[in-house]
């Protein structure tokens, strides 16, 4: 069994990882490998989303989603297992949901809507 001090230094890393590689590639994270269950449910709602079409690789909007997903994932990440993942979705209506496993999805039309 592992001290909770290391669980919340990986969790610490691993957001900062997915949050360096929002900021530095303004593209899409990559779904997590399935290693439990919620993670397995999380990744079959990103792969039909995928299959639609619906995700968005790379796009300028990611630099526009990076600085309002920072803090949240800063503060919400220490009471969730599975790391946060952002992705871009593309959809008529402004919307943001979340599916198992960490992953959030935020729709381009919000980021439009959105003003500030």
């Amino acid at each position: 069994m592992r001290p909770v001090g290391f669980l919340n230094h990986r969790a610490t890393i691993a957001s900062l990882l997915v949050t360096s590689v929002l900021l530095l590639t303004a593209q899409a994270p990559l779904p997590e490998p399935a290693t439990d269950a919620e993670t397995e449910l999380g990744l079959e709602i990103y792969k039909e989303l995928k299959n639609k079409g619906e995700i968005i690789s790379a796009s300028p909007l990611y630099d526009a989603l990076a600085p309002i997903v920072q803090p949240i994932s800063k503060v919400a990440q220490k009471r969730y297992d599975h790391p946060f993942k952002f992705f871009l979705v593309h959809e008529a209506r402004p919307n943001a949901f979340s599916a198992p496993g960490g992953n959030v999805y935020v729709t381009d039309a919000l980021l439009y809507f959105a003003k500030n």
